[in-house]
């Protein structure tokens, strides 16, 4: 992945995948910020915005671990993306913030001012990431769901079922698809079968 490594105490990697795919179809970003033998506060990274496309972030977890008898704290974050229409697509830098811990207000007052040269602030930046978002494809016809995965499954009330005039009988259709939003779904469309009433 892309990643700006100016000071090994401070990792931020940044990386998406796929980099080639369809409008509407997800994208996923990971950034990792890894802080080695440092304890910083008062983080934060930049909002992301993303021109002809939808962001949302889905994880965000912080945990410790030992890498080669040192400790590490990492935060794992993950964005899902969706490009609206196809073209080059741009995800713009992560820039990170944070302080050492333990500055006081007066001291951070002061250093305000030369976090750039070296002082008790910390800023790291990510690489920019492109993608390339291909055209739809000529068979995808006026709807288009470029899922990962998609299931559709059947369950009968009672099962197998039995029809008698009268008595209500439950069908259950579930339709499951990974890498897309709820939205993108299409509408069930309740068919009309002479003889039987369907709600």
């Amino acid at each position: 992945g892309a990643g700006a490594r100016t000071d090994q105490s401070i990792v931020l990697e940044a990386d998406i995948e796929p980099k080639d795919l369809y409008p509407q179809q997800q994208a996923l970003l990971s950034i990792n910020i890894i802080r080695t033998g440092i304890e910083l506060e008062n983080e934060s990274i930049t909002p992301l915005k993303v021109e002809n496309g939808r962001i949302k972030k889905v994880y965000q977890k912080t945990f410790n671990r030992i890498v080669k008898g040192q400790r590490q704290k990492v935060t794992e974050i993950r964005f899902v993306i969706f490009p609206e229409k196809e073209g080059d697509m741009t995800i713009p830098p992560v820039q990170y913030r944070g302080e050492t811990a333990g500055m006081t207000t007066k001291k951070r007052g002061f250093m305000q001012d030369f976090f750039q040269s070296g002082g008790r602030h910390v800023v790291r930046r990510s690489r920019p990431l492109n993608l390339k978002v291909l055209p739809k494809p000529i068979q995808a016809g006026l709807w288009w769901l470029p899922a990962s995965e998609l299931k559709l499954s059947e369950k009968w009330d009672p099962d197998p079922p039995v029809f008698r005039v009268g008595d209500p009988v439950t069908r259950i259709i579930t339709l499951e698809a990974e890498g897309v939003e709820s939205e993108q779904l299409p509408e069930w469309q309740v068919p009309q079968i002479d003889g039987i009433k369907v709600y």
